[in-house]
């Protein structure tokens, strides 16, 4: 309300309750997003020269909490995450004995050496032909410092570079 109000005395005639307007973007097929870093993130998906193929999406996380975070708002979007196939979780755990479950997202925190496990686990996910999207679900806020930050950029970069060319 107190919005509605104070963009009356701005454009006055494109007040309307937020439940029309949720009925409009609904009608139109237009995603409804909550915060700027989501927006920002639609804008990034949306705008690529080439599209996603398909809705098929692999997670990777640092922090199981963050990972159940994401595999929650994804089942809310009408997105569902579906496990990898006996195949990839079966070489990743191969290659990485210490997981002790490989899931959709896959959390790599205190697998192995972080420049070693992050980029790998992305070359594999992006090989295995199983996804259309590659996420990294990992705080890239601009408060991290130190090494937190040194690490969000270095996973950043190794989805960029597992995916670079598709």
């Amino acid at each position: 309300e107190m919005g509605a109000t104070a963009a009356l005395a701005h454009t006055g005639a494109l007040v309307g309750s937020d439940r029309s307007f949720s009925a409009m973007l609904r009608h139109y097929n237009a995603i409804r997003v909550d915060d700027f870093g989501d927006w920002v993130e639609h804008l990034e998906v949306f705008g690529r020269e080439k599209p996603p193929r398909g809705r098929r999406i692999g997670v990777v996380t640092n922090s199981g909490g963050e990972g159940e975070y994401f595999a929650d708002k994804a089942e809310q979007a009408g997105i569902p995450l579906s496990l990898f196939s006996d195949g990839l979780r079966a070489a990743i755990m191969d290659e990485f004995p210490n997981f002790v479950h490989v899931g959709n997202p896959v959390d790599c925190w205190a697998i192995d050496d972080d420049r070693v496990v992050f980029p790998r686990v992305f070359q594999m996910l992006a090989e295995s032909g199983e996804f259309d999207v590659l996420i990294s679900a990992i705080d890239h806020s601009y408060w991290l410092q130190g090494t937190e930050r040194s690490l969000a950029t270095g996973i950043a970069d190794d989805l960029r570079k597992a995916v670079e060319g598709t």
